[in-house]
């Protein structure tokens, strides 16, 4: 779950440099599309689950997350 939690941390972080408009936006696809494919794994949804209890994210990104989790199914 440490794993998780590194990695959900680190796609926030490159969301917010990309909603600052501090990354390109080639650089921002390539991460994206690395998000959603990581998001599409039953483990990711599961691990979101038990994060989101204990951890408060911007509402932009946890709606992103939400989104590319359903867009998956």
């Amino acid at each position: 779950m440490r794993y998780m939690r590194s990695y959900f941390d680190l796609c926030y972080e490159e969301f917010l440099l990309y909603e600052k408009n501090l990354i390109d936006e080639d650089f921002w696809n390539i991460w994206m599309e690395g998000m959603k494919f990581a998001f599409s794994k039953p483990a990711f949804e599961q691990a979101w689950a038990i994060i989101q209890k204990d951890t408060k994210f911007d509402e932009h990104f946890e709606k992103f997350v939400r989104t590319s989790m359903s867009k998956a199914d």
